[in-house]
């Protein structure tokens, strides 16, 4: 992290996870470097739980960067041993490291989201299964999450019986409109404290656009 930016951000470890808080984060955008893309997710808070100073119909935006030529990590198809059928198409993971999320969530502070060791960058092709569909058909679908799985999780969840989107198993570079038509277009998150007191959010994302990569992000990256 370059010293201007710790000049201005309060930076927590909570677990594996980097947390930086601070007010403007996501304003000023640069250039984006040829593999990383930047899209931002918008939308309104549905449900909320605990005590984080968040209400229903409060707003949400956040900036995912990510690698588009981010390295394959893994494939399911066919039966799995976890027991879901992705037949006829095929579940990609991704290397979620060099995925960031900049968040801007009601009134709390703008927080930028580093990975934790828990995360993960999931496509899916026309992968099947009910269970895992949610009661819908073969899918499409993508996910980005960041968490350290005890103290901090953000996840942003497009996963619909659209297909086609998805043919090739290639990360993509621009939102297709058509994610914004999945039955699942969730955003997720959620938080512990010391004292183990937890507080959550979920809502629903009703806007996808390609951005310039915001220019704390390329910073924390250098």
């Amino acid at each position: 992290m370059t010293a201007d930016i710790q000049l201005v951000c309060l930076a927590t470890m909570k677990g594996g996870l980097l947390v930086i808080m601070a007010a403007g984060l996501l304003a000023g955008p640069l250039p984006a470097n040829a593999e990383q893309v930047a899209w931002e997710f918008t939308g309104t808070v549905d449900e909320v739980s605990g005590s984080a100073g968040i209400s229903q119909g409060e707003a949400f935006r956040v900036v995912v960067v990510f690698d588009t030529e981010a390295a394959l990590s893994g494939t399911r198809t066919g039966l799995h041993a976890n027991g879901l059928d992705y037949s006829p198409g095929t579940r990609y993971d991704y290397d979620p490291s060099g995925v960031s999320l900049l968040l801007n969530l009601g009134n709390l502070p703008d927080q930028v989201i580093l990975p934790g060791g828990a995360d993960f960058l999931i496509l899916r092709d026309d992968t099947g299964d009910l269970t895992d569909n949610d009661g819908f058909g073969p899918s499409d679908g993508l996910t980005f999450g960041l968490t350290d799985d005890e103290t901090y999780f953000v996840a942003l969840i497009l996963r619909g019986d659209t297909t086609g989107i998805f043919d090739s198993g290639q990360l993509p570079a621009r939102p297709d409109p058509r994610l914004l038509d999945f039955q699942i277009s969730s955003f997720e998150w959620g938080t512990r404290d010391d004292q183990g007191r937890e507080s959550g959010a979920t809502g629903k994302i009703r806007s996808i656009n390609s951005v310039a990569i915001p220019a704390v992000a390329q910073k924390l990256a250098q």
